[in-house]
């Protein structure tokens, strides 16, 4: 399911009503590059609050177009573990900068130079997320991303309060230690089970090779031209375990969003176990949630492969690189 198409498809839904009275709020941690796209299909209804500590990055973030968000803003700090000044370590390739010391094992076991390499550090203010909540300069969130390259254990201990009202998440973890002291995928797994989520998928998978060579199944013209990659990080997705939920609205709210983000069959089951629940405010707002499911399940159906389709297209030609004469030389 596209963005675009999912946008449309959600705005038609007999709930886009419902959706828009209430509101969505999601919030963005680690936004360089632009905030995350995963609540486009509610953005019409959904304000977007987004974090960059550097500025001239949240500077150039500050001045994108709103649009399609219902509002959009950034904030210029850094969300961590603490109140007050931290050290910001910024490596060559500065996407890769962190509140932890980079571990420089890394750079012997994979030659990742420029993402744990010496760099150069900068003092940021950074603050936690209950702290902010609690001074009313952040609304309760829907969605959160937390993209931090390291410090993300850091922030859910100090956003324990604030993310109780947290609907659904997407959480980078790493399976390497890549920085000094960093919390590790099953220990953020642990972490977030016990502040009352499901762990529903693990997306956007890196496995590295030395020196940013192409893994498995591609080869290049080195000495050594294929090999699997190690399992380096990737982004678990994260939904409020449902059989917790007692009211109506944030019962609502969680079927929508956990099927906005694809997991239509889930939001099926969600929807399953609250039927009771949730059939008097159907009933007030003209709603029909079951059908808003099929609906949107169709729409995926129609998109994902097509979808799936253009990105085989795509990669035929590094694969046929690889087969026949192997893909270029490792920077």
């Amino acid at each position: 399911m596209t963005a675009t198409a999912s946008n449309s498809a959600v705005r038609d839904l007999s709930a886009a009503r419902f959706a828009e009275q209430t509101g969505f709020t999601a919030v963005d941690i680690g936004a360089r590059g632009g905030v995350d796209a995963a609540m486009l299909p509610l953005a019409w209804a959904t304000e977007m609050i987004g974090f960059e500590p550097e500025p001239a990055e949240a500077a150039a973030l500050q001045n994108a177009p709103a649009a399609p968000w219902k509002s959009r803003r950034i904030i210029p700090a850094a969300v961590g573990g603490i109140d007050g000044p931290a050290t910001l370590f910024i490596p060559p390739s500065p996407e890769s900068a962190s509140l932890l010391r980079h571990n420089s094992e890394m750079i012997a076991w994979f030659g990742v130079e420029k993402q744990h390499g010496i760099g150069r550090e900068v003092t940021v203010e950074t603050r936690t997320l209950d702290a902010l909540a609690a001074e009313a300069l952040l609304p309760a969130a829907d969605y959160v991303k937390i993209d931090v390259e390291g410090a993300e254990g850091a922030i859910l201990e100090g956003g324990k309060a604030f993310l109780r009202d947290t609907l659904a998440m997407r959480i980078e973890v790493a399976f390497l230690e890549q920085r000094i002291d960093q919390p590790l995928a099953w220990e953020i797994g642990a972490k977030l089970h016990d502040q009352g989520f499901l762990v529903i998928d693990l997306i956007a998978v890196q496995r590295w090779r030395h020196g940013y060579a192409a893994a498995h199944p591609y080869r290049d013209g080195s000495a050594q031209p294929w090999s699997h990659g190690v399992l380096a990080q990737g982004d678990l997705i994260c939904v409020r375990d449902f059989r917790r939920v007692e009211d109506p609205v944030t019962a609502a709210k969680l079927v929508l969003i956990t099927a906005s983000l694809g997991y239509v069959d889930f939001a099926a089951t969600i929807l399953r176990h609250h039927q009771t629940l949730l059939a008097p405010l159907e009933a007030a707002h003209g709603m029909n949630l079951g059908s808003d499911l099929q609906a949107l399940s169709r729409i995926g159906g129609k998109t994902a492969p097509a979808a799936a389709i253009r990105r085989a297209l795509r990669d035929l030609i590094p694969l046929g690189r690889s087969l026949f004469g192997g893909l270029p030389g490792r920077s």
